[in-house]
């Protein structure tokens, strides 16, 4: 019987491209029988996140445990021009310009199934128009995806406080203080875009979201060698800038957390990890100095984390890491929440079901 060829399509930043290729390194162990990865390669818009992203994929190709995944460099094409410093226009935009690419390879390399990242919903319509089924890889946190699906209401009739807080499905009310800043402008072309892929998530066959939620998605884990040290018993906190991959990889290993978020939803996810899953003690971080921190506060944080029991605020952290850290084992065990859904998704994608809608895109801003 022919292997089902699942091809993987990362947006080229290192935090998505890794993650998404430990996601295929986990498709691939423990129960992948009948199943190859081959990932999707966009190369990047300048030389330098080029030779980085050249670098990780040597790396993974030369290495025993990436399980023989395979690698499809697609061609280049020209980046947009006229983004105007709209990072997560520029994202997706680029990602959209490479749909005839994408195209060519899931028709060429008989694809099973696909699996794209979050900033790759234009290509949506490519999968459904070759009924091959579409899986959307969402590499940030359960807050982000469930934000960004309530923004297509949103961009409709705001649902926000007088205060600004946000409403968000399974979350207390968001401070605006602590929602991503390319969603705090409905009239940035950013904004217009998230909501876009809001509307398209809903189009795909399925969402694989990188978290320790339960029941809902899967423990991957990623990027060495900052695992190690967060390994090491020496290691008594973790003050961070909330990238979902680090922040996972400190809650698998049981660290308590002091969140110092600087750009895109990390705000969001400091939020989430003080006043939802407690693993954290907050900073006051300003984000009208460039999210600036004054020396005596990170001490003040610190010592609440790391005084071994004499503030409630540290003590708590630090128990509900601990918690955590045993309920992120338990989910990739046989028979836990994330060993169930990896089955589940493995199975499906072998039986190979779609579904089929669509959106327009936003229009292009011009310069």
């Amino acid at each position: 019987m022919a292997s089902a060829n699942v091809l993987l399509l990362p947006e080229p930043g290192s935090g998505h491209l890794m993650s998404l290729i430990e996601a295929g390194k986990r498709l691939l162990a423990h129960g992948g029988d009948g199943l190859t990865v081959t990932v999707l390669i966009v190369r990047p818009a300048t030389p330098e996140s080029a030779s980085e992203v050249d670098s990780h994929v040597r790396r993974v190709a030369a290495s025993a445990s990436g399980l023989g995944i395979r690698f499809h460099h697609l061609p280049a094409v020209d980046p947009p021009t006229d983004c105007a410093g709209n990072l997560q226009e520029f994202k997706s935009r680029y990602m959209q310009l490479h749909a005839p690419h994408v195209r060519v390879a899931v028709a060429e390399l008989g694809a099973a199934a696909l699996v794209i990242d979050f900033f790759a919903t234009a290509v949506i319509d490519v999968a459904h128009e070759l009924a091959v089924p579409t899986y959307v890889y969402f590499t940030s946190t359960a807050a982000l995806l469930a934000l960004t699906l309530r923004l297509p209401a949103l961009a409709v009739d705001s649902d926000a406080s007088d205060d600004g807080a946000v409403e968000v499905p399974g979350m207390p009310p968001v401070p605006a203080g602590s929602v991503p800043g390319f969603l705090g402008d409905n009239e940035s072309p950013n904004y217009a875009w998230f909501v876009y892929h809001g509307r398209r998530f809903m189009d795909a066959d399925g969402i694989i979201i990188n978290t320790r939620t339960e029941g809902r998605g899967l423990v991957w884990p990623t990027r060495a060698p900052q695992k190690e040290i967060l390994a090491h018993a020496a290691v008594g906190c973790f003050v961070t800038h909330c990238g979902w991959n680090s922040t996972l990889e400190s809650m698998w290993h049981g660290v308590p957390l002091v969140p110092w978020p600087l750009y895109a939803e990390q705000h969001l996810n400091a939020f989430e990890l003080v006043s939802v899953v407690g693993v954290a003690v907050a900073m006051e971080v300003d984000r009208e100095r460039d999210n600036f921190v004054e020396a005596a506060e990170l001490e003040r944080a610190l010592r609440r984390v790391m005084c071994g029991g004499s503030e409630e605020e540290g003590a708590m952290a630090r128990e509900k890491a601990m918690k955590m850290k045993a309920a992120c084992r338990r989910a990739v065990e046989e028979g836990g929440s994330s060993h169930a859904a990896l089955q589940r998704l493995r199975h499906a994608i072998r039986s190979g079901t779609t579904t089929c809608n669509g959106a327009a895109p936003p229009k292009e801003t011009t310069s």
